[in-house]
């Protein structure tokens, strides 16, 4: 009988031992997965906020470059050579190598110039004549803005802006409207 007693109390042991060991671990194991889950939860919260804000930040640089780009018109047509370029139909080309060198002077001091986020800029006035003044000058480009000129069906006096073919470049492009039309 005291073999049976001390066989039951070790079972009885056992047995505690056993549920106490069971209870913990599976204690352990809810509050790993609940921690899991609420890591999960917080890590994918400010993921998204960061993501969110970079992406805000990102649209606010882009809008402020735009409408810089978009103010570039306003600078470039307050220049009085540029303006009369644009007013009147000057044959010689005097007046052409003028206007662009005051084109040249105007975006020197634009930060956008100075970033390379401007390329070159076209202007063309009521008959399809052009100045320019770019920083990579090429046929292919020449050809490029000439046939971007010509698929410009309707002149808005909002900025517009696109790419074309296969380019890397995206072109803006503002019609600014005549004072005598």
């Amino acid at each position: 009988m005291a073999k049976g007693f001390l066989h039951k109390k070790r079972k009885l042991r056992t047995q505690v031992t056993i549920l106490i060991t069971v209870t913990i671990a599976c204690a352990l194991v809810i509050s790993s997965v609940l921690f899991c889950y609420k890591t999960i939860n917080e890590l994918q919260k400010s993921f998204k906020e960061q993501i969110f804000q970079e992406s805000r930040s990102t649209i606010s640089a882009i809008s402020t470059n735009i409408d810089t780009i978009d103010s570039i018109y306003r600078i470039l047509i307050s220049n009085t050579s540029v303006y009369n370029w644009l007013e009147s139909n000057y044959a010689d080309s005097t007046n052409s190598v003028t206007t662009a060198k005051q084109i040249t002077s105007s975006l020197i001091m634009n930060n956008l110039w100075e970033k390379n986020y401007l390329e070159s800029v076209y202007i063309y006035n009521k008959r399809g004549k052009q100045i320019h003044v770019s920083k990579n000058e090429t046929s292919d480009s020449l050809i490029t803005n000439r046939r971007i000129y010509n698929s410009l069906t309707s002149p808005s006096p909002s900025l517009s802006f696109g790419t074309f073919n296969d380019s890397n470049c995206i072109y803006f492009i503002k019609t600014i409207y005549s004072s005598n039309n």
